[in-house]
């Protein structure tokens, strides 16, 4: 076994130097090594993890730990393995750390219980739940209460307090069907989002149970129906039903209202993935041409900036990086300098793989914009996109500027190879291909009725423009056709 692919040292290799000082103290406890010195072998493989040298032989590393004795393969083989416990169970001690007092409640109160330790058990439970209500909502807060709820359960059956057993049981009940709800909704939005993406299943339990539950009527009657919990939950059955159907917009305006009325009371991931999850049912009702959610995307991208949410910019993976999609939608409301503002304030938490292509395809847009479109092509040199949003964001533009300029053959060459990628690359999903391909249909029909190949009866092209959902550039397609059709 070479020396560099020992597991132990895979896991010290994701220690950061900070880490590296706090494991050290971590195996020099007696309690953790248990009599055994480990510091000598954990010094010499952190010197052999910074040093750019040779591999080390396990003969030379064996050496330098036990001089003078017969080199033993499995004295370090068992010294690598206790090591390699000794660093879970160190990461174990860092995650019940990072994860607050509420795990260390959980343990502690478990403890208490097996020994039997009532008074104790009581005091550090009103105190644990105490602490808890203070936390945000979020799915974390739900699965701390019941659990914290669960092991006051077997408490108070083992002392035979059978009616705190009783309503605490109930309300323990409600915690958890709460979040049950909420996990089928969650699952249930990303399926549809799925659908969207033309996935399909021969059999999907989760929807065919949503199918059959009316949450909104089961809340009226629940005598807690205007507690969070309540709220929180009604929220994402609301958001659900909204992406269940898109047609069904009054969900999506009763989950805008809920969310406005316990949005300081839920913590700031959740109210991230909410923001989220609204952009999305959004962007798929603009995608169908409802104008009033182009204006209520861009209030929900302020509301979003406003409150400091930037970490999907930070994707690099896509179609989940947004950041494009701020762009299209403040230049469509001609809304220049909130994008121009917008793309040098927030370009740079872009990912570096992605960031020149995504700013010059930005900028190039703008330029488009204001009609000046040699600086756009200028925008783009140099792109390389290496994801299929670049591709035809890159693609389309310099056909559109290509028009404007003139530049017929230039024009056509473009579109050729357009065409071909379409035809080349099919992780390209249903919706962007329509888009494209719709555009690509109108496109060609202009470009040769302005190279004088071909006369086209505009009026009829524009009611059939107008009347095609899902065309790339659809504003500037009309605009063109007006212009020639006089």
């Amino acid at each position: 076994m070479r020396l560099s692919e020992n597991k132990f040292l895979y896991l010290l290799e994701s220690f950061s130097a900070e880490e590296l000082q706090e494991f050290k103290k971590f195996v020099a406890s007696p309690y953790i090594a248990s009599g055994r010195n480990y510091l000598p072998l954990l010094n010499e493989l952190i010197r052999l993890r910074n040093r750019k040298q040779k591999e080390v032989t396990l003969e030379e590393l064996h050496n330098k730990l036990y001089p003078g004795k017969k080199f033993s393969a499995q004295t370090l083989k068992n010294r690598f393995s206790e090591l390699f416990k000794v660093g879970e169970s160190f990461l174990i001690f860092k995650s019940i750390n990072s994860n607050g007092d509420i795990v260390r409640d959980r343990l502690l109160l478990r403890a208490l219980r097996e020994r039997k330790l009532g008074r104790f058990f009581e005091s550090n439970y009103r105190k644990a739940t105490a602490d808890l209500e203070k936390i945000p909502l979020s799915e974390k807060k739900f699965e701390d209460h019941i659990e914290l709820q669960r092991i006051n359960i077997d408490h108070l059956i083992q002392n035979r307090k059978f009616e705190k057993y009783f309503s605490e049981y109930y309300e323990n009940s409600l915690y958890q069907t709460c979040l049950s709800f909420i996990n089928l909704f969650e699952f249930g939005m990303e399926f549809r989002q799925q659908d969207y993406l033309n996935k399909k299943y021969d059999f999907n339990i989760v929807s065919e149970i949503l199918k059959k539950i009316d949450f909104a009527e089961l809340a009226k009657r629940s005598e807690y129906r205007m507690s969070n919990v309540f709220k929180f939950t009604l929220l994402f059955y609301h958001l659900y039903k909204c992406f269940e159907n898109l047609e069904n917009e009054s969900d999506y305006f009763e989950a805008r209202k809920i969310f406005s009325e316990i949005r300081d009371y839920i913590s700031e991931e959740t109210r991230l993935k909410i923001y989220m999850m609204f952009i999305y049912y959004c962007t798929h009702k603009q995608n169908q041409g409802e104008r009033k959610f182009v204006n209520e995307l861009f209030t929900l991208y302020n509301e979003k900036l406003q409150s400091g949410y930037i970490s999907d910019f930070k994707a690099n993976s896509y179609p989940l990086n947004n950041f494009r999609d701020y762009v299209l939608i403040g230049l469509e409301l001609k809304e220049f300098e909130w994008v121009e503002k917008f793309v040098k304030e927030y370009s740079d938490y872009l990912p570096e793989e992605t960031r020149f292509e995504e700013v010059a395809i930005s900028k190039a847009k703008i330029r488009v914009a204001h009609s000046d479109f040699k600086e756009s092509l200028e925008e783009l040199a140099g792109t390389k996109p290496s994801n299929f949003i670049h591709y035809l964001d890159i693609s389309t533009i310099r056909m559109v500027c290509y028009f404007e300029l003139e530049m017929i053959e230039e024009a056509y060459a473009e579109m050729d190879k357009f065409r071909h990628y379409l035809r080349n690359h099919k992780e390209v999903p249903k919706i962007h291909r329509m888009y494209a391909t719709n555009f690509l249909k109108f496109y060609s029909l202009l470009l040769k009725a302005r190279a004088d190949l071909a006369e086209i009866d505009y009026e009829m092209l524009d009611k059939e423009l107008r009347s095609t959902p899902y065309v790339n550039r659809a504003g500037w397609l009309r605009k063109k056709l007006r212009e020639y059709g006089k």
